[in-house]
């Protein structure tokens, strides 16, 4: 199951920041725009399931013939944006929801059981639910529930079940080296720090839980190196994409993630010993924000360019991912804590393998947010929805012109607010802005602009 854990971590971590690209060269890393409903959609993973699951049973010479009866692909929504506190943030928060399901059949040839026509159902329902900070701060939060159901039937009648519940809890700090840009030669690292509370349950035949808590601290470090611009032909089309490696592959153990324009995880692939374990492709999506405001569906996608991603924070945590340069050091909460002598040789160790990877290339400083467009986002959350697809587009023309930067101008468009909504960007609901007999020229250019803005 550990393969299994692997792959949704690290897809779940290619979809953190969807951008946008400014040439074929160099990658513009924005601020995830997510909105509720969008969803992606991903092939594959029923056959990791299924592989995992014959390697163990061939690991105990137990020849049965496995059948897939019914599926649901892995799929993840953004399922709501809302407050939340994640140990010292509090602010909005996404909520992302995982679903796959898969029920399997094995049976066995005659005589080689101690049963006539016995045959055996496998159940497993893997369920996540993610809190990501909207703001930047290093904290997020998953839960993680995998079901395993087996029910064993004879053909006398006879049933037997037994249900295995893995239950974890992740909160989970992220620091990392995250350049502004990244191109072809670009190297950075991730260091994440996991609190896990675990609760493993089990039963037979719908009797009473049996279970077991537990509590651990986990450190892991993670190495990526951006290494090609290829191309991808599948289903959706002929998509230009950026191959991300995580770990060294000269050392055959390593992952690669392609993405495209928006920074979604096109397909992946890890390999053991330079073969590769499994493989998974993206099959469908809905992205509100997508460039072309009538392409809703991944079906059209003709205008794709390059893309990138950026790990700012984590949706899933995975335990285990095999590579030369992921370092993790498992410690009981209770009884021991990190020592943070060794923690900063680890470091230095790191950045010591990051200089020897990287290129010329000198990372730059990523633009913050400013004040006016995170207000008018909660704002535009709470009071009109529809507005946050424009969202960027309004901030960049209010840029252009200079518009918003003086306190008079602010006071108009909370004047301006208070006659469309009621309130305004502090949430006062009575005006205060005193009437101006003759505007400067600036800000009645500011005034009219924002009219046509609220009016639409």
């Amino acid at each position: 199951m550990k393969k299994i854990v692997i792959f949704i971590s690290l897809l779940l971590i290619l979809l953190i920041i969807p951008t946008n690209v400014s040439s074929d060269e160099e990658f513009n890393v924005g601020v995830p725009d997510y909105l509720v409903e969008d969803f992606f959609e991903y092939s594959g993973y029923t056959n990791i399931v299924v592989n995992d699951f014959k390697n163990t049973l061939s690991e105990e010479e137990n020849n049965a013939e496995i059948n897939i009866i019914e599926n649901n692909d892995l799929r993840i929504n953004i399922a709501s944006i809302e407050e939340c506190e994640l140990k010292e943030y509090k602010g909005l928060c996404q909520r992302g929801k995982t679903t796959h399901f898969v029920n399997l059949s094995l049976s066995w040839e005659f005589n080689t059981t101690n049963y006539f026509d016995d045959q055996m159902f496998v159940i497993i329902t893997t369920n996540e639910e993610s809190l990501v900070p909207e703001e930047d701060s290093p904290w997020s939060w998953t839960k993680r529930v995998v079901v395993i159901t087996s029910i064993f039937k004879t053909k006398n009648g006879d049933e037997h079940n037994v249900e295995r519940r893995i239950l974890n809890e992740f909160t989970t700090h992220t620091t990392s080296s995250k350049p502004a840009t990244i191109s072809v030669g670009d190297s950075w690292f991730l260091v994440e720090e996991r609190e896990i509370d675990s609760e493993i349950s089990f039963r037979e035949n719908n009797g009473l839980w049996q279970k077991t808590k537990s509590n651990s601290t986990i450190t892991s470090q993670r190495l990526f190196s951006a290494n090609s611009y290829d191309l991808i032909n599948n289903g959706l089309g002929i998509v230009p994409v950026i191959s991300i490696i995580e770990g060294d592959a000269n050392s055959g153990n390593y992952s690669i993630a392609q993405l495209d324009e928006l920074g979604f995880a096109r397909k992946i692939q890890s390999f053991e010993n330079n073969e590769n374990t499994f493989t998974s492709e993206l099959k469908d999506f809905r992205y509100l924000r997508t460039p072309d405001p009538s392409v809703k569906q991944s079906a059209q996608t003709g205008a794709i360019c390059f893309g990138i991603f950026m790990i700012s924070s984590i949706l899933f945590v995975s335990i285990v991912f095999a590579n030369e340069y992921r370092k993790q050091k498992l410690n009981v909460v209770q009884y021991q804590e990190l020592n943070e002598v060794d923690e900063f040789n680890e470091f230095d160790e790191l950045e010591q393998k990051l200089k020897n990877l990287k290129m010329k290339k000198e990372n730059t400083k990523q633009i913050e947010e400013s004040e006016l467009k995170i207000k008018l986002r909660a704002f535009y959350l709470k009071h009109n929805p529809a507005k946050l697809e424009f969202l960027n587009d309004i901030i960049k023309q209010m840029e252009e012109n200079s518009f918003g930067n003086s306190e008079e101008h602010v006071k108009i468009l909370n004047s301006q607010l208070i006659s469309r909504y009621g309130v305004d960007l502090d949430g006062n609901t009575t005006e205060q802005v005193e009437e101006l007999i003759e505007l400067p020229d600036s800000s009645k250019r500011f005034k009219e602009f924002m009219e046509s803005i609220i009016d639409d």
